[in-house]
């Protein structure tokens, strides 16, 4: 056991979310940590990490992305740049020692491959000390937040949307379906159209504002505190310690969707898989500002990487501002059919056999610099439609959109990947899970269209998380499950087991 605040805790639990990183302490409801899955680097100084690389971008040089520039659908981590949060989310957040402090890790829906999962174990034992690992699959853990064992899991996150069928606490790697259409895509589309709306301007973060854009001094700097902003050389005063607390800014990361674009060129390579020992490498002063390009833009178009990370900020609070889904308006089929009754407007209807009615949201958007953006109506509902018709988005420029299937189409042909005496099981419990889930309308219409495609014999039933909130942080959720059973203390990766197999082990203990 270790301790936190003077009292006995069990394992630590992070979701490795390549938007977000959740951490917190197994057995708990839900994670006390959201940080981003990026990190800042400064000239000569130290990272800035967690919430204030959110709140303080006068003090950042380059954001440095934890899984770097990726084709959507594979990414691995820069295991240094994860080794710097996750000591972060340990230390400041759930104030334990990584020493002391077994941990799981929770793999993401698109997975680290066996290399990925041995640099991880490597990461755990080397770079940390820890004495207890284990690596858990993130469709796996959605299913166990819902109290399955067997389900059907449509993870619709930052990177993509992946279907997989996980039967008795085991993830079918065969019945895995993936899309690129996720929050990068829906950012980045959102942010072509709201670029060519405003003008000649376009989008610009606060920090670029006339206004806004002095930088901090040095003692400015300092009195943000240390949480967040790693200061190893001098200590604070106790006034200047606690000076964050009070001047926190503001957590957006409960928002809907918080899909940040951050493809920064690193400021050191990552470590290869097969090293022995990660190699943990300070960023050096940046000769010039590293460039990422921004897809799907009506015109060739570079941003630095600080400047891609805090426009597409804005770009997230405009999704979770203005973005629904389309409501499907019961229709006047009564008359056609001769007095039969219309078919009702979405699958929660289907179920309850009422009508749902849903209030059209606001489209109008402020600014950081006061412009009002309204994208209309229209375009506020055909982005996440998208999600369920990918031709909306045909005229994009998203790489891989030709390709692009729908969220109930993912989850048909991954249950249809398995044998039929499983599907039943499968179609019985419905998971949705993933930030993108959250867009108003999104749960009922995918229940809608999944059973528009699954055949009678099946018996399709949604059991994922009735609050939104819950389905974003569902592997956690599942990670905290696991983590606090009596029976999975044997299941642990020890010390021992690593220096007798070696990193690849790990892929035999956590299959």
């Amino acid at each position: 056991m270790a301790m936190s605040g003077g009292v006995d805790v069990g394992a630590a639990v992070i979701d490795c979310g390549s938007f977000l990183i959740r951490g917190g302490l197994a057995g708990e409801d839900s994670p006390r940590a959201l940080v981003p899955s990026a990190i800042g680097t400064r000239a000569g100084k130290n990272d800035v990490l967690g919430h204030s690389l959110w709140g303080l971008p006068e003090l950042v040089d380059q954001v440095v992305d934890v899984y770097g520039a990726t084709d959507g659908l594979q990414a691995v981590p820069k295991w240094d740049v994860m080794k710097k949060i996750v000591d972060h989310v340990l230390s400041k957040h759930l104030m334990v020692s990584s020493k002391e402090t077994p941990l799981i890790l929770v793999e993401p829906s698109y997975t680290w491959g066996v290399n990925g999962r041995a640099a991880a174990a490597e990461l755990a034992f080397e770079g940390m000390g820890l004495k207890s690992f284990f690596i858990a699959r993130g469709p796996v853990m959605a299913a166990f937040s819902a109290g399955r064992s067997t389900s059907l899991v449509v993870d619709v996150g930052h990177q993509g949307a992946f279907a997989t069928a996980v039967f008795e606490g085991y993830a079918l790697e065969k019945s895995k379906q993936t899309s690129v259409l996720g929050g990068r895509a829906l950012s980045d589309f959102t942010y072509q159209v709201a670029n060519e709306t405003v003008g000649q301007n376009g989008i610009r973060a606060r920090y670029e504002l006339p206004s806004m854009s002095g930088a901090m001094t040095e003692k400015e700097s300092n009195a943000e505190g240390s949480n967040g902003v790693a200061h190893s050389t001098t200590a604070l005063s106790k006034d200047k310690a606690g000076s964050e607390e009070k001047e926190k800014p503001v957590d957006r990361s409960q928002d809907v969707g918080m899909d940040v674009k951050v493809e920064a060129v690193p400021a050191s390579p990552p470590g290869e898989v097969g090293a022995a020992k990660p190699t943990i490498v300070e960023a050096p002063p940046p000769a010039a500002a590293a460039v990422v390009p921004m897809e799907g833009l009506a015109k060739p178009f570079l941003l630095d990487s600080k400047k891609a990370f805090y426009r597409m900020q804005i770009v997230h609070d405009l999704k979770q501002s203005a973005l629904s889904i389309r409501e499907i308006i019961e229709t006047n089929e009564s008359e056609a059919n001769g007095g039969a009754p219309a078919q009702p407007a979405t699958a929660a209807a289907v179920v309850a056999g009422s009508k749902v009615k849903r209030e059209p949201r606001p489209t109008l958007y402020t600014l950081p610099d006061g412009t009002e953006l309204d994208m209309g109506q229209e375009i506020c509902e055909r982005i996440p439609e998208s999600l369920f018709d990918p031709k909306l988005l045909s005229d994009s420029k998203i790489p891989g959109i030709e390709s692009a299937r729908s969220l109930h189409r993912l989850a048909y042909e991954a249950a249809s990947a398995c044998d039929i005496d499983v599907r039943r099981e499968l179609f019985g419990g419905l998971v949705l899970s993933g930030g993108c889930s959250l867009f108003p309308g999104v749960a009922e219409r995918f229940q809608r269209e999944v059973a528009a495609i699954t055949p009678q014999m099946f018996k399709l039933r949604m059991v994922s998380p009735s609050l939104r909130q819950d389905r974003a942080s569902a592997p956690w959720v599942g990670g905290s499950i696991l983590g606090s059973l009596g029976t999975f203390q044997q299941m642990w990766m020890s010390k021992q087991e690593y220096d007798e197999h070696g990193a690849m082990g790990i892929n035999r203990k956590c299959p």
